[in-house]
This record gives C-alpha cells, sequence and structure tokens, in this order.
C-alpha cells in the first residue's frame, strides 16, 4: 500500500530478501542477476528511484521509463481503459478489420 502525504511516502509492503550486498571502492552496489531476474518477471525496469526511511532502510522502487510521445496516454485513464481492455479483446481473438479507419473512429 502506497501513501503520500506532504512530500512523504508511506509504503506498507512486503519484502523478500535476496541477499546482501557489500559496496565496492567506488560506494556502489551491484545488484546482480538474482534481482534482476527476480524483477523481469514482473516488469520492464530501466531506472530505480531511491527512497530513504525514517530509520535509514534504503528502498529501491523499479521504473520504466516512458517515451514522451506515449506519456499522454498515462495521463487519460479513459484512452487508458479503451485500450487495455482492446488488448484484452485482441488476446481472445475478438477482432475487426477496418477497412475506413475515420468511419471506425467515429464510432469510438
Amino acid at each position: 500500500m502506497l501513501k503520500v502525504e506532504n512530500g512523504i511516502i508511506e509504503i506498507t509492503e512486503k519484502f523478500t530478501s535476496l541477499g546482501i550486498k557489500s559496496l565496492d571502492s567506488k560506494d556502489r552496489i551491484v545488484l546482480g542477476g538474482k534481482v534482476k531476474k527476480t524483477l523481469s518477471k514482473k516488469m520492464r525496469v530501466d531506472a530505480f528511484e531511491i527512497l530513504v526511511g525514517e530509520d535509514g532502510d534504503v528502498l529501491l522502487r523499479p521504473v520504466a521509463s516512458i517515451p514522451s510521445r506515449e506519456a499522454w496516454i498515462h495521463k487519460n485513464p479513459k484512452a487508458l481503459k479503451q485500450i487495455v481492455r482492446g488488448l484484452k479483446e485482441a488476446k481472445k481473438g475478438q477482432i475487426e478489420k477496418v477497412v475506413d479507419l475515420n468511419e471506425f473512429t467515429h464510432r469510438l
């Protein structure tokens, strides 16, 4: 669960330990294949948001970048809902051949 208030993010979530990593000579941590493999089963990851808790705990939240030309869709819940519905229908084989794109889009 995620709650944001006054710039503070409150996170209630269960975590799984994937081991302990030491800092290298340049104060870096290499996450390694185990983390990548675990995350890639659920999502695409381009970067990590870094969160620090009151007690010093560090949380790396996976982030996937979205091309700027596609970002609008995530700001338009109605369009996003239609796309998700269309993808589900296509997966089920519920497709329709469009002859006239203008006529088709005016029906929506």
